[in-house]
């Protein structure tokens, strides 16, 4: 169920020297074979599981001879506008991965990794979420929901999920129309139940592209905040409420800013943390 070829890495305008493609049937098993390495990355297009639902296997054995060929190769996978780009040495960049084979007593080459991209029109979870930490927001983009599976080979059950990774994976996710004037690109975290902000370029394909160390529920909304002490007019005014539309400054209570007052160190402090989302 799977058709790849080879294109430019996200956010990249290069194109391959070496370029290629494969229809592979639904029970075809990808071999490291079927790669070509003298390119750094493969595109993958894994068909519809059920609505909106999409996944691909691969043996994490396969993983691994790709990365020994390459150690720069990666595997972009994209279905329905959305993407993430995932490292052929993946395993080697999370402690979940190391985790889950020891809780089984496996091997690195006993497993396979399941990548799920679910693309949904609503997610309840994570729209209350925004609604209680942004009640006037609105979503302008589909909830996508990315997952990596560790499934045992021996017996095609899942083991466990590679959530959290040392380095940022990049991701896009597509909006509809125009971005609105004031808007965050948001992550839910299902396991801790929280939102936060998450660093985005946007491009000119109606996509953004991010980069997280973690998988969750990614997506866009419109969330126009502001303060009675920030009149219209006032040359920081749109950069205020474009911060606070992203959930990097709160205000001090009451409706207020106090733009003129000093930020304390701390209060700097925390925006950073919050801009660069480093609270991953």
């Amino acid at each position: 169920d799977y058709y790849y070829n080879y294109n430019p890495p996200l956010g990249s305008s290069s194109s391959s020297s070496s370029s290629s493609s494969l229809d592979i049937g639904r029970n075809t098993e990808l071999k490291a074979s079927d790669f070509n390495t003298n390119s750094d990355y493969a595109y993958v297009y894994p068909y519809e599981r059920s609505n909106g639902e999409y996944d691909v296997t691969i043996k994490n054995s396969v993983l691994e001879t790709l990365d020994n060929k390459n150690d720069d190769y990666k595997l972009i996978l994209q279905a329905e506008g959305v993407t993430i780009e995932i490292p052929a040495n993946i395993a080697d960049v999370s402690s979940d991965f190391s985790d889950i084979l020891d809780d089984n007593n496996l091997r690195s080459s006993d497993v396979s990794l399941k990548v799920n991209m679910n693309v949904k029109s609503s997610n309840k979870d994570a729209q209350s979420a925004l609604t209680n930490q942004f009640p006037s927001s609105n979503v302008v983009s589909d909830l996508v929901e990315y997952e990596i599976e560790v499934i045992n080979n021996k017996n095609n059950r899942v083991i466990g999920e590679i959530k959290n990774f040392e380095i940022p994976l990049t991701r896009e996710i597509k909006y509809s129309g125009s971005l609105p004037s004031y808007y965050g690109v948001f992550k839910y975290d299902t396991s801790t139940r929280e939102l936060r902000f998450v660093p985005h370029k946007k491009s000119s394909n109606g996509k953004l592209t991010i980069t997280s160390n973690t998988n969750s529920v990614y997506f866009v909304a419109e969330n126009r905040v502001t303060f009675s002490d920030v009149p219209m007019g006032i040359w920081y005014t749109y950069y205020v409420e474009n911060a606070a539309a992203k959930g990097l400054v709160y205000g001090v209570g009451q409706n207020r800013y106090e733009p003129e007052r000093s930020v304390s160190r701390a209060e700097f402090v925390n925006m950073i943390v919050n801009a660069l989302s480093l609270g991953d």
